[in-house]
C-alpha cells in the first residue's frame, strides 16, 4: 500500500504562516493540541517550502507540506489531487464538498473512497465503484446542505481548521493507494460563513474543549 506525502492549495505562505499563529488551529484530538503545529524548512530557508504535521484519526500524524501557494496538492506517480474541501454559497447558504483527482499514468483506479480523517474516528463523505474519466480527470460535487452543529461541528468552532482529507484508490491491477490532502479554514473565514448562516446570533461560539 502507498502512502503519498499530502497538501492542497489554499494557504498563502508566508503571510498565512502568520496567520496561523495569530489564529490558534483546532487539533480535534486533545493529546495533539499542546504541539500545534510544526513547521520545518524542508530545502533550507530561501526555498520557500515547509512543512507541518498533522494528527489524523487513530492516532496517527501525517506531513502537509506549503509552498507559496499554500498546502501543495498531493501527488504521487500514479495521481495527483486537484480538489478537496468545503465549499459555502453565501447565496443559498449552503454548502458542498467538492474532491478531483488527475490520473498520471494508466487508467481509472475500480474505486475511489474519500474519507476526512481529522477527527478522532473517520467519516467517509464519498465512494464509488464507477470512476469516469474526463481527459485523464476526475471530479465530483457533492450534493449541497446547510451547515450545522451535527455535521460540520468544526466549522462553529472559533479557531482556524485543518481539514484532512484520505483519498484510497484501488486500481485495476489490485493495489491500494492512500493518498492525504490537507485544506486550512482560517477563523475568520468560518466566522463570516457563521455570519451568514446566523446573522443575529444569541451566542458567540466557544473554542473547542
Amino acid at each position: 500500500m502507498a502512502i503519498s506525502r499530502p497538501s492542497n492549495d489554499f494557504l498563502v505562505v508566508p503571510a498565512e504562516l502568520r496567520r496561523l499563529r495569530e489564529y490558534p488551529i483546532h487539533m480535534p484530538n486533545p493529546r495533539f493540541r499542546t504541539s500545534l503545529l510544526v513547521f520545518a524548512l524542508l530545502a533550507g530557508c530561501g526555498t520557500g517550502t515547509y512543512s507541518i504535521t498533522m494528527p489524523i484519526s487513530g492516532g496517527d500524524t501525517v506531513p502537509l507540506e506549503l509552498n507559496h501557494g499554500g498546502i501543495a496538492p498531493a501527488e504521487n506517480d500514479d495521481f495527483k489531487i486537484n480538489a478537496a474541501r468545503l465549499a459555502f454559497d453565501p447565496r443559498s447558504k449552503t454548502a458542498n464538498f467538492d474532491f478531483g483527482f488527475t490520473v498520471k499514468r494508466g487508467t481509472a483506479p475500480l474505486r475511489v473512497v474519500v474519507d476526512d480523517v481529522s477527527d478522532d474516528a473517520p467519516a467517509t463523505l464519498y465512494q464509488t465503484d464507477k470512476v469516469t474519466l474526463d481527459n485523464g480527470n476526475w471530479k465530483v460535487k457533492m450534493p449541497s446542505f446547510t451547515p450545522d452543529q451535527k455535521n460540520t461541528k468544526w466549522l462553529f468552532e472559533i479557531e482556524s481548521s485543518i481539514r484532512v482529507y484520505r483519498f484510497t484508490f484501488v486500481t485495476p491491477d489490485g493495489r491500494s493507494e492512500i493518498m492525504y490532502q490537507g485544506f486550512n479554514y482560517p477563523a475568520f473565514l468560518k466566522e463570516l460563513i457563521r455570519q451568514q448562516l446566523n446573522p443575529n446570533p444569541s451566542a458567540t461560539p466557544a473554542a473547542a474543549p
